[in-house]
C-alpha cells in the first residue's frame, strides 16, 4: 500500500513513516502537491558476514574441530623446540 504525505507532515512524522517502511509500506512525499521523494522499504535485508566487507567468504564449518585437527594438534610429532627452534 502506498500513501502520500506533504513534506511538512513528513517532517513531523518521520519516525512513523520509517516504521511504515519497515513494515513494507511505501510513502510518497509531496511539495505543493508534486511528488519529490519516496520512503520505501529496503529491497532486501543486508546479510552480515564476517569478512564480507573485504570480499572474503568464510566457509561453513570453518570453526569445527575435526579428526584431522585433533591429529595435528595432539598426535603429530614435535619438529621444533619452542625455545631455540631446534628439534
Amino acid at each position: 500500500m502506498t500513501s502520500t504525505v506533504g513534506i511538512f507532515e513528513a517532517k513531523n512524522q518521520f519516525s512513523h513513516l520509517v516504521a511504515l517502511a519497515e513494515d513494507g509500506q511505501e510513502t510518497i512525499i509531496t511539495r505543493h502537491g508534486h511528488p519529490v521523494a519516496r520512503i520505501v522499504p529496503p529491497a532486501a535485508k543486508p546479510v552480515r558476514r564476517l569478512g564480507a566487507w573485504r570480499g572474503y567468504v568464510i566457509p561453513e564449518g570453518w570453526d569445527e574441530f575435526t579428526d584431522e585437527d585433533y591429529q595435528l594438534w595432539y598426535e603429530a610429532p614435535i619438529t621444533a623446540d619452542p625455545i631455540d627452534g631446534m628439534a
